[in-house]
């Protein structure tokens, strides 16, 4: 269902096509709102969008050997707008990133159009979790920060049994201009890179 609302056809037959021309291609997930007029529906559904010129529009960091990029740390996703819409949604003077892959300097600003880049970190943590006995007997595991959830338990007559320390990650984006972060968008669902690569190789 979400593939058939976000029009995903068409980020799998752009990525297939750029795959078997150019070598490359691929589409990136988002999480949308179910529905953004409603201020009490806070249900998310996945959207697959399209990257057109993925080969020159996306960098994923060198140290990412992986073929599907999962133990990328970083990843830019450029993208094209007019300079009057880019005035428009941002309030200031374009300055765009350098688009094309084969200059030798920077080009900052063109008339034409402004890039603009989506950044995604992978940000390594740690959390703590908390296994509790309940007073019939099961384990309840809870986040060492969930201080609602551990006053429920102690005061229900659990007993703490262990504690444990997690490392996870997540991914902090982005969206920079040539000359400044524009948007902190704070932290996506998921705790991968939501950019998926096609290769052409066969």
């Amino acid at each position: 269902a979400d593939e058939y609302d976000s029009g995903a056809d068409e980020a799998y037959d752009n990525a297939f096509e750029e795959a078997v021309g150019g070598g490359m291609g691929g589409w990136r997930l988002r999480a949308v709102y179910e529905d953004e007029e409603d201020a009490d529906n806070e249900y998310q559904r996945i959207i697959m969008e399209p990257i057109y010129d993925f080969d020159s529009s996306v960098f994923f960091d060198l140290d990412a050997k992986k073929q599907d990029k999962s133990d990328a740390k970083f990843c830019f996703v450029i993208s094209s707008m007019t300079a009057d819409a880019y005035k428009e949604e941002w309030g200031d003077d374009p300055a765009s990133w350098p688009k094309s892959v084969h200059e030798w300097e920077f080009d900052w600003y063109r008339a034409d159009a402004v890039y603009i880049a989506e950044y995604y970190k992978i940000e390594d943590f740690s959390k703590t979790i908390i296994t509790f006995q309940e007073i019939d007997g099961t384990e309840k595991k809870v986040n060492e920060d969930d201080e609602e959830a551990i006053e429920l338990l102690e005061a229900t007559g659990a007993k703490e049994l262990r504690r444990r320390k997690v490392k996870s990650q997540r991914v902090h984006k982005y969206i920079m201009s040539g000359g400044k972060i524009l948007e902190d968008s704070g932290y996506i669902a998921g705790k991968y890179i939501p950019v998926i690569p096609v290769y052409g190789k066969r």
